[in-house]
This record gives structure tokens, C-alpha cells and sequence, in this order.
């Protein structure tokens, strides 16, 4: 019986180890279990976030990202007037726009997205969503203002 009981306990642990180890752990929302996103979001080189100049539209967002597939949305600039998507992530602009933030360490693959029209004077958020529905989860990529 103490064997038995020991073979249990070691299976449990080891199940839930092997689970943990795994990255495919969830969080619950509205009592659905959700995956968690296993990369990190894209990160913003153009404009550099934060910047107060950047142009008023057509333009290509430039991201930095660890893998060369982004499972994240395509990228919205939200402002107090409304929400502009951006286009779907493709090859960046060649040349490069200059000044462009440096990329994180491992972040090695550029990608662009292309902007529309924006209102000139305006402060913009960039975000992207992971997931769908219940289980969406929306990153802060970057901040720019427009000239």
C-alpha cells in the first residue's frame, strides 16, 4: 500500500512539473481557461515611443520581434478621438525611417505596418491583441505624439 501511495504522489509531481515546464499555463477568464501568450509582444522602433514628433500618416510602423511569425494583431493607434488601425504586419520600409529605437537583444526580425491619415497634433497608443474573445489580451507596444 505505502508503494503504491508513493508511485501516486510521485506521478502527481511529476504531471505537474511537466506541466509547468511546459509554458502552455492558463488563465482563467469568465470561467474559460485561456492560454498565455508564449512570446512576448513586438516592440516598437518606429517611431521611437515616446516621441513627440513623429508624422501625421502614411508612414510604416516598424516592430522588432523574436520569432519570424507575430502571433499578435495587427497593430491599433487608439487617441481621445478614436482608433486607427494599422495594417497587417509585412516587410518593413527600406530604407529604414531614422531615428529608430534599438531592438532588445534577441528581437531580430523587422517587420512594418502600414499607416493611414492621422490627425496632426495628436497622441497616439500602439497596441496589439493576443487571442480572441474572452481570452483576448492586449499589449502596450508604444506611445507617439504626430507634428
Amino acid at each position: 500500500m505505502r508503494n503504491t501511495l508513493l508511485a501516486i504522489g510521485s506521478a502527481i509531481a511529476l504531471s505537474a512539473f511537466a506541466l509547468s515546464a511546459c509554458g502552455s499555463s492558463s488563465t482563467p477568464k469568465g470561467g474559460y481557461a485561456c492560454p498565455e501568450p508564449i512570446l512576448a509582444a513586438p516592440e516598437l522602433l518606429y517611431p521611437i515611443s515616446g516621441s513627440t514628433d513623429a508624422p501625421d500618416g502614411n508612414f510604416a510602423l516598424v516592430f522588432a520581434y523574436d520569432s519570424s511569425t507575430i502571433t499578435y494583431s495587427a497593430p491599433k493607434l487608439t487617441s481621445a478621438s478614436g482608433t486607427v488601425e494599422a495594417g497587417a504586419y509585412s516587410s518593413p520600409p527600406n530604407p529604414l525611417p531614422s531615428p529608430m529605437a534599438t531592438a532588445s537583444s534577441g528581437f531580430t526580425t523587422l517587420f512594418g505596418s502600414q499607416v493611414g491619415t492621422l490627425s496632426a497634433g495628436t497622441a497616439y497608443t500602439v497596441k496589439a491583441t493576443f487571442g480572441t474573445g474572452v481570452c483576448a489580451t492586449t499589449a502596450q507596444l508604444g506611445t507617439f505624439t504626430t507634428k
